[in-house]
Order: structure tokens, then C-alpha cells, then sequence
């Protein structure tokens, strides 16, 4: 079998191949039920989503990404070379692997926030000697007349992102 995970978006680079592996026997995707990709031969190990970030709103887009599972008449001693991810033609390289698409799987995903890298600067706080008001007895609460800067500024922690496990 050949297992391929492919972006299928329709731009001038696309589609790029994430993840690819062939020759993997039928046994094991049978008769493992702990069955992982990364337990096999790839042809192309896993590549994240790496798209420029100077395009506006890329953080906001979703992703298109295919699953695809395709036999093999029979294992392939040397596996074509793959020279690129992008403009990865999946079809040519089923074709030199003699393989035909028996499944697809379809989803959609965006950016995973992992960390915070440039926080907000905290707000100035006044060296402005602090007047109080007079208070009168008739006053349910003093009064302050110096401006209130007590805002903290909102830090965001790293997380870490478990690996995907695929089980076939």
C-alpha cells in the first residue's frame, strides 16, 4: 500500500505532499491495532503546513489536506525519487508505483497558537503623586483622584501539540 497526505488546494504550488509512504504490507494495517505512520518506510517524512506569512489573514485560513490510501500491485524495490513537495503530481508518482486510489479521507485545518512571541507592552504607570479627595461623612466611599493604571498585560503560556496517530 501507499498512504499519502496531500494539500489539495488550488493555487500555483499546490498540491503539496505532507507525508507519503509506500510498500507498506497489508498485513500490518490489518492485523496491528497499534499500527503508526512513523512505524514505516516514508518516502516523504511528515511536513507541517509552512505557508508565507507575509499574506494577509493566513493565520484565519483553513487548510485542505487529503488522505489517500492506494494498493500496490506488488512491493517496489527502489521508490521513485520525490524532488518536491510542491506541485507534487500524486497521480504520476500512484502511476510509477503501480497503484490505484482505493480510499480518500477529507479535512480542514488552521493554526495552532504555541506561543506568545511578542506580548504587549504594559501599560505606563504614572510616577504622579496621588492626591485623595476630601471625604465626607456623608460619602459612601472615598473618592481617588489620580487615574487608575492597574491593567497587568495578558501573557499566553507555550503548548505543546501531540503527535497525530493514524489507525487504519
Amino acid at each position: 500500500y501507499t498512504i499519502m497526505l496531500v494539500d489539495t488546494a488550488d493555487s500555483p504550488f499546490h498540491p503539496i505532499l505532507h507525508y507519503g509512504a509506500s510498500n507498506i504490507p497489508v498485513e500490518s494495517l490489518l492485523q496491528s491495532e497499534d499500527f503508526v505512520l512513523s512505524s514505516v518506510d516514508t518516502f516523504e517524512s511528515y511536513r507541517g503546513p509552512s505557508p508565507p506569512a507575509f499574506i494577509p489573514g493566513i493565520q484565519e485560513q483553513l487548510f485542505n489536506y487529503e488522505w489517500i490510501v492506494a494498493p500496490q500491485s506488488s512491493f517496489v524495490e527502489e521508490l521513485p525519487e520525490v524532488p518536491s513537495n510542491t506541485r507534487f503530481d500524486y497521480n504520476a508518482y500512484l502511476a510509477s508505483v503501480d497503484a490505484t486510489i482505493f480510499a480518500t479521507s477529507y479535512l480542514s485545518a488552521g493554526f495552532c497558537v504555541t506561543a506568545l512571541l511578542d506580548p504587549p507592552a504594559p501599560p505606563p504607570v504614572s510616577s504622579a503623586p496621588v492626591t485623595p479627595a476630601p471625604v465626607s461623612l456623608f460619602d459612601p466611599a472615598p473618592v481617588t483622584t489620580a487615574p487608575i493604571t492597574t491593567a497587568a498585560p495578558v501573557m499566553a503560556t507555550p503548548t505543546t501539540v501531540a503527535p497525530v496517530v493514524a489507525t487504519l
